[in-house]
Parts: structure tokens; C-alpha cells; sequence
């Protein structure tokens, strides 16, 4: 069986400690520090298109509803609510598409 060797507290000695408890451990540190928000959007750098990506689905999600079942409430403009929607799925897609990679 292989084994992973860490530091281990007394100097330059080192432990061993199996593979599945080393990934076991990692695991449980990275859903820790993820919390719910990182559950849901990911972390790191995918997490900005993920966030814009959901941003996109719902508001054509949203647009969809408006227009196959508009609302009964004669103050409520569908129009304008669409307008607003539509906006913030083409905003989305500029972030997606025309963030530049900084290297």
C-alpha cells in the first residue's frame, strides 16, 4: 500500500498516513472553506462564469414565464419587466465573452 508522507510536528521527521485518509481530509477542508455559496456557484476562477451563467438562466428563464404567462396585475408592465431581463442576460454574456485571460 502506498503512503503519503507529511510533516510531522517533531522536527524533520516525517508520517505516514494513507492516501485515502490524506484525500478524506482534503475533502472535508475544501467543503469547509467552500461553504454554500462555493456548493452552489464553485470555487476559484470558474466561479465568476458560473455566477454569470446563472445570471443568464434566469432571467431567460424569467423572460419565458413573463411572456408564455403574463401576470394579472395591470400595473405590472411585462414589457419593460423583459426589457430589464433581457438586459441583464446580454450584460452577463458581454462579461462571458469579453473578459480578456491576464496573464
Amino acid at each position: 500500500m502506498t503512503s503519503v508522507s507529511r510533516p510531522s510536528d517533531e522536527g524533520n521527521a516525517t508520517e505516514s498516513i494513507s492516501p485515502t485518509a490524506y484525500y478524506d481530509h482534503r475533502e472535508t477542508t475544501q467543503k469547509t472553506e467552500r461553504g454554500v455559496m462555493g456548493w452552489v456557484f464553485g470555487m476559484g476562477s470558474e466561479k465568476p462564469g458560473n455566477i454569470a451563467g446563472f445570471a443568464i438562466a434566469a432571467s431567460l428563464i424569467l423572460t419565458a414565464l413573463l411572456i408564455y404567462l403574463p401576470p394579472d396585475n395591470p400595473e405590472l408592465d411585462a414589457d419593460k419587466v423583459v426589457t430589464v431581463l433581457i438586459g441583464i442576460a446580454t450584460l452577463a454574456l458581454g462579461y462571458l465573452f469579453g473578459r480578456g485571460h491576464r496573464d
